[in-house]
């Protein structure tokens, strides 16, 4: 799946909020949910967009798969979830070092 679509450019955007991220300096990237790829494993989308309150970052799945290789997965049950979901910390200079690119927000 994807949240935006660019037609002039045949673009799909996935965008991810990640405020929680600031206190753990860790991204969330899902990738299993009730035993189904979902997240990364299962995106549509051209470009990611993770968004942190900070800094907005854009990059692609695959520079995602690249930032994640060889962490840990780990299994979390979310706020108002009643199954887990799979997913992997990653660290967040660890994803902006390999995203296409950084904008800070400067408040």
């Amino acid at each position: 799946a994807y949240d935006i679509y660019v037609p002039e450019k045949d673009i799909k955007i996935e965008v991810k909020r990640d405020i929680g991220s600031n206190n753990s300096n860790n991204y969330f990237i899902e990738c299993f949910c009730n035993g189904e790829a979902s997240g990364i494993f299962s995106t549509e989308a051209d470009y990611w967009v993770i968004f942190d309150g900070e800094c907005e970052v854009w990059t692609t799945p695959s520079r995602i798969k690249k930032s994640i290789k060889g962490l840990p997965l780990r299994e979390f049950v979310g706020r108002g979830d009643t199954k887990p979901k799979k997913a992997y910390l990653c660290p967040k200079q660890l994803i902006k070092n390999n995203a296409e690119v950084v904008y800070e927000i400067y408040r």
